[in-house]
């Protein structure tokens, strides 16, 4: 087949030849229910009596989206159910490779999700072009809900995305800082970089800084029982790697230049700059006063080692000329 022909079948319906008038009116019955919310609940005997009549269940339209895709944006769990009772393949793929689970986890659609989950559907199922799994969709969404329940069966929170981007990522990417906070508290990698070595912590820092107080806690353990105190300090300044580029800023240089003080007040940010005084900044500053002392010495020696070159003592006939002046400009009276 010509990629014209399979081109003018996508544009179509992807049917059963035998019967495109019923799959055009299944599908449309779902389509309906998206773009026309006022319309009426969808007729499940009637929807039962067309995949009797011939209909296929998993037709679908021009984008490549079935029934069960349609179902997720619309949040029916009922019909979902009654779509997989009858042979509805759960784990689909659109033209762009999303599975009716991506659609249900970017419409924040939390009981279709449980429904297609329980059927069998894949939690780390990916796109075609992005390879991003339905959790890399809830959070790019902020669709904390489904977030939260992708995550209670079995979802990866570190999964990456050809841009080696994690949810985390995404959530922060889009500013919905909600859906970060909840990625964290459910083990999320902050200091996880991308394929262009920008970090979540980087981002976090640079877009919603009051996650970023919550964001390094993952690096910062205290035990006020047994009075100890775990410190990972690599993730305010990590080692240069071949991704990081000549604008790329470290953590700690981003908390410095854009004033970040709520973060600087972080006892990690504090143990780091505690750490960079002892080891660079005391001796830095006691060897500049030193050169400073010597610059001032140096030039003090210069100044009272060099001959004065006239004398800075006025002549006496100049001295009595100044004075005749200032005595008649004081008494203007006498001639």
């Amino acid at each position: 087949m010509e990629l014209g022909e399979i081109g003018s079948v996508r544009a179509t319906f992807e049917n059963v030849p035998l019967h495109p008038t019923l799959n055009r009116a299944f599908i449309a019955e779902f389509v309906k229910q998206e773009t026309d919310p006022a319309e009426q609940k969808l007729d499940l005997l009637a929807l039962e009596k067309m995949l009797d009549d011939g209909a296929d269940i998993n037709c679908s339209h021009e984008h490549g989206q079935t029934a069960l895709h349609q179902v997720a944006l619309i949040h029916s769990a009922k019909v979902a159910e009654f779509l997989l009772a009858k042979g509805a393949d759960a784990n689909g793929v659109d033209a762009l490779g999303c599975t009716p689970l991506h659609v249900a986890a970017t419409a924040n659609s939390v009981e279709v999700l449980r429904v297609l989950v329980h059927s069998g559907a894949s939690v780390e199922a990916r796109t075609t072009g992005e390879l991003q799994t339905p959790l890399h969709h809830a959070a790019k969404r902020g669709a904390t809900a489904a977030v939260k329940a992708m995550e209670l069966h079995g979802a990866d929170v570190h999964a990456r995305d050809r841009q080696g981007r994690t949810p985390l990522h995404m959530a922060v990417l889009h500013g919905h800082s909600e859906t970060a906070q909840l990625l964290l508290d459910l083990g999320a990698d902050s200091s996880a970089e991308d394929d262009l070595g920008q970090s979540c912590l980087s981002l976090i820092l640079l877009k919603m800084p009051p996650v970023a107080y919550k964001a390094l806690g993952r690096f910062y353990h205290s035990d006020p029982i047994r009075r100890h105190q775990c410190f990972n300090l690599t993730c305010l300044e990590p080692k240069p790697n071949a991704e990081h580029t000549e604008t790329y800023r470290t953590p700690l240089k981003l908390i410095v230049s854009n004033q970040l003080f709520d973060v600087i007040k972080h006892p990690l940010v504090k143990k780091f700059i505690d750490l960079k005084w002892n080891s660079y900044g005391y001796a830095a500053t006691w060897f500049h006063l030193a050169l400073d002392f010597v610059y001032i010495s140096l030039w003090t020696v210069l100044c009272l080692s060099l001959p004065l070159r006239s004398p800075h003592i006025a002549p006496e006939s100049s001295k009595a000329s100044c004075d005749a002046r200032h005595f008649s400009t004081t008494q203007p009276g006498r001639e």
